[in-house]
């Protein structure tokens, strides 16, 4: 509903009848792909499905009250529509400010929607009503102000300098330069999903960076990302708005979790979920685009970019029916992550402790006897090893691996 209303905002987006043929298809892939099998499936990220549902609902209330306001007549020069003189549009105003806040009680990275709602207003509708989504950015600033304060947050506390993983912000922004080109990658080619991405840092504060491949690969992706932005400026100039649109989505949604934020995990796959929302819808609008040049050479394009598109979908269908096999159960997670990161020590203690779950203890030695050879400061992997130990009788190894815990501690 959203893409097809955005669609109709843009008159000459896409031929005439095919804004609602184009919103189903790019809807379908979206939601057929596999890449967002784990925001879907981890029932930890139930928020992330929360929060896209706000975002998405504060979104198609903005279209339809911006729809609203284009049949009120603002395009004429003597217009003086006004939204309170209507109250159905007001209606939808008021439901895309009030589920746009509630996007702050969900996810973090869905309460970019005002960023969001601004890029829409000035590329879509050309910026004739740009103050509401900015004053929406300002009430947010200083709700989070004023939510700062009255906990007694500090800075640091509400934007951390350093993570587990990263020593800096500049270590975590270094790194997200590749992983969002990894993360589009993963929209055209999903063959590396997997629980744990274990996706490498770039950059060491005071050291530079890790590796010249690691440099190699944060130009090469930087030069991709000035393509897309110049490609983004490109199709803007000729007029078009949904492509570039989709694709600057893709980067304000982000904004919180790939940017100067350190969390834990450089990349995980279920960051794809929201930023992803419009990409298949793009990718339906540039084919709908061509069929009538297509159609000059051929009266059958359309049929064939029909099935085209519906093989697609069958294809993402499979693709995501085969990694929901994957989460039927946690010692296929863990296995299939060890298979594709061997070097993964949290897979190896994580499948070992599936295997302690199930009483499994002669099967939990290994995997966690791997788990501390490639991390061996991780206390709970010597407590749970220990514990394998007694339930198996070895009280000697018992002893020596919990001495360890403790010195490890």
């Amino acid at each position: 509903l959203t893409v097809r209303g955005i669609l109709l905002s843009c008159k000459d987006e896409v031929a005439k009848g095919l804004a609602h043929w184009v919103a189903f298809a790019g809807a379908a892939i979206w939601t057929l792909h596999p890449a967002n099998t784990m925001a879907v499936a981890y029932i930890a990220q139930r928020f992330s499905l929360v929060g896209t549902s706000f975002f998405l609902g504060s979104l198609l209330c903005y279209v339809n009250f911006r729809r609203r306001a284009l049949e009120g007549g603002e395009d004429e020069p003597l217009s003086e529509y006004s939204v309170f003189d209507d109250p159905k549009a007001l209606g939808y105003l008021v439901g895309a400010v009030v589920l746009g806040g509630l996007t702050a009680f969900a996810k973090e990275n869905a309460t970019v929607i005002p960023i969001f709602l601004l890029a829409l207003e000035l590329i879509v509708y050309r910026g004739r009503r740009w103050y509401i989504p900015a004053g929406l950015i300002g009430a947010g600033l200083v709700g989070l102000v004023f939510l700062s304060l009255s906990l007694n947050l500090s800075f640091e506390s509400s934007f951390p300098s350093r993570s587990p993983t990263a020593t800096s912000r500049m270590d975590y922004f270094l790194t997200q330069i590749p992983v969002t080109m990894k993360y589009l990658r993963l929209q055209l080619m999903p063959t590396d999903l997997t629980v744990e991405q274990q996706f490498p840092m770039v950059w060491h504060a005071g050291k530079g960076f890790t590796s010249v491949a690691a440099r190699n690969m944060v130009l090469l992706a930087g030069v991709g990302h000035l393509l897309i932005f110049s490609l983004i400026a490109s199709l803007l100039w000729r007029g078009q708005r949904f492509v570039p649109l989709a694709l600057l989505g893709f980067y304000i949604c982000n904004i919180v979790e790939s940017s100067f934020i350190p969390i834990l995990d450089p990349m995980v796959d279920h960051r794809m979920y929201l930023p992803s929302v419009f990409l298949g819808s793009a990718l339906c609008v540039a084919v709908a685009r061509a069929i009538p040049w297509l159609e000059e050479r051929n009266p059958e394009a359309r049929t064939l970019l029909s099935a085209g598109v519906m093989g697609l979908c069958l294809a993402l269908a499979l693709g995501t029916v085969a990694r929901i096999h994957t989460w039927t159960g946690p010692l296929r997670i863990w296995q299939d992550t060890i298979e594709k990161r061997p070097w993964c020590a949290r897979a190896y203690s994580s499948l070992g402790m599936e295997h302690l779950y199930l009483g499994e203890w002669t099967l939990a030695v290994g995997p966690i006897e791997t788990a501390l050879e490639l991390g061996p400061y991780h206390v709970e992997g010597w407590n749970n090893l220990g514990k394998a130990y007694l339930e198996l009788d070895r009280l000697g190894p018992a002893q020596r691996v919990l001495e360890r815990g403790i010195e490890v501690n």
